[in-house]
């Protein structure tokens, strides 16, 4: 399939309100699979940026670690890739949210080295990226519930993209 004959337009009822900042940071004239490309390039550059000595300083008190934002997003990807898979498959399910915070302190990311976290995430993009382009019209329209709300399979892919892109901001404007 070319890029054109597998894209197709999202909509609001397609995922909840508060998804929309990730939302706003895509271009939806471009495929899921290009958006999800991009955004992975710049998040990867903006990772790289961060000078070793600031990696495991945060920004701001009470604000994540380079390291700790790394696991954030490995976290939060798996979980997106699996939200994915199962409304694909058509469970109908109603799928739990998940506290951020919560398993950001609740992990040992601050003693891994950013060698490991870059390597696990690129493998976490990976996985996704054979999940989301393999998909048929379909399944990307298919929409189930997480958390009580709605959302497709394809909106799913967008906020990723937009995920990143959002982190990706974040670091070139507090991390640097």
């Amino acid at each position: 399939m070319s890029e054109i004959e597998y894209f197709m337009i999202i909509n609001k009822r397609e995922y909840a309100a508060f998804y929309q900042t990730y939302i706003d940071l895509i271009d939806t004239s471009l495929s899921i699979e290009r958006n999800m490309e991009d955004s992975f390039n710049e998040l990867i550059g903006a990772f790289r940026m961060v000078p070793k000595e600031k990696r495991l300083l945060p920004y701001a008190e009470n604000k994540w670690t380079l390291l700790q934002l790394i696991g954030h997003i490995i976290d939060t990807e798996r979980i997106f890739t699996y939200r994915a898979l199962r409304i694909a498959r058509n469970d109908t399910k109603d799928l739990a949210g998940f506290d951020q915070d919560n398993y950001v302190a609740n992990s040992d990311y601050e003693a891994r080295s950013f060698d490991s976290l870059i390597e696990e995430f690129i493998n976490i993009i990976a996985s996704r990226k054979f999940l989301f382009y393999n998909l048929s019209e379909e399944e990307l329209a298919r929409i189930g519930s997480i958390d009580g709300h709605k959302m497709s399979v394809r909106a799913i892919g967008y906020i990723s993209a937009g995920h990143s892109y959002h982190h990706a901001h974040i670091i070139k404007e507090r991390y640097l």
